[in-house]
């Protein structure tokens, strides 16, 4: 078989796997419904991990992982082997993010592509991998949004790799995984603009508790402020009554004893 031949077998097979919708089918066989239609709206481990439950969710990341893992490292093992062009290895890491991305059992419907990149980061820079997953696990600690902590991570890797003595395909594998993961943030980052109206506090929100729950959290918030504010207006009327009625008090007073002695004199 042609390296030619190869390339586009593996490339195309690359796809495929990474078109399974692990999440989709789970969420079907656990909640009977398509959990592309919740609040995440999208197919991964993260929207699993809430809708579904924690083990699911885990489970559903390590089926991802391994989309992007197990194509990727044949890939790769050919290609550092002189077996493969360097091209076509990056054509099949990148077909599996795709494949999860847009993949066709699933009405090209799928995830942002994090757990499967991961899968690919893995197969190529695992030590550089493994020293960004402190990092992961701290963002992710501050934020409490994995998807945003990922992203974070996977735009060090091209820093990481360009600092150490790696091959040029390597260099662009590093470049063509966060790449192809844009496509899918720049959609929220605009949505997550227009929503905040650029208002830092806002901003912050939307990346720790979603869209729906930062909503929900500023309108809570908003009526908590509404409600002191009645309240402390309340307060001050409630104050302002007992000051002008002891005033009063205090002047009746005045006026009695005035009024006692007067009669007194008399």
């Amino acid at each position: 078989m042609t390296t030619i031949s190869s390339g586009l077998l593996l490339t195309f097979f690359g796809y495929l796997f990474g078109s399974i919708p692990s999440a989709l089918i789970i969420g079907r066989l656990k909640t009977g419904k398509d959990i592309r239609d919740n609040e995440y709206q999208n197919m991964g481990a993260n929207n699993v991990y809430h809708s579904v439950g924690k083990i699911w969710g885990i489970f559903t990341f390590v089926c991802d992982f391994l989309k992007g893992y197990i194509p990727t490292s044949i890939g790769y093992f050919l290609y550092v082997n002189e077996l493969l062009h360097g091209g076509w290895f990056l054509g099949i890491a990148g077909s599996t993010i795709c494949g999860h991305n847009w993949p066709v059992f699933a009405g090209f419907r799928g995830g942002k592509g994090a757990s499967t990149a991961a899968g690919v980061s893995f197969a190529i820079f695992p030590f550089i991998s493994l020293l960004l997953i402190p990092l992961l696990v701290l963002m992710n600690t501050i934020t409490k949004n994995i998807s945003f902590a990922a992203g974070i991570c996977f735009l060090l890797i091209p820093l990481f790799v360009f600092s150490k003595n790696h091959g040029i395909y390597e260099g662009y594998a590093s470049i063509l995984v966060p790449l192809l993961i844009l496509p899918k943030i720049i959609p929220l980052f605009i949505k997550m603009i227009r929503t905040s109206k650029l208002n830092p506090k806002k901003m912050w929100y939307i990346v720790v508790y979603g869209f729906k729950r930062a909503a929900e959290y500023s309108a809570r918030k908003s009526s908590l402020f509404s409600t002191k504010i009645k309240n402390s207006s309340k307060d001050i009327f409630t104050k302002s009554t007992s000051l002008k009625n002891s005033f009063f008090s205090v002047q009746k007073k005045k006026s009695d004893r005035k009024k006692g002695q007067d009669d007194c004199k008399k």
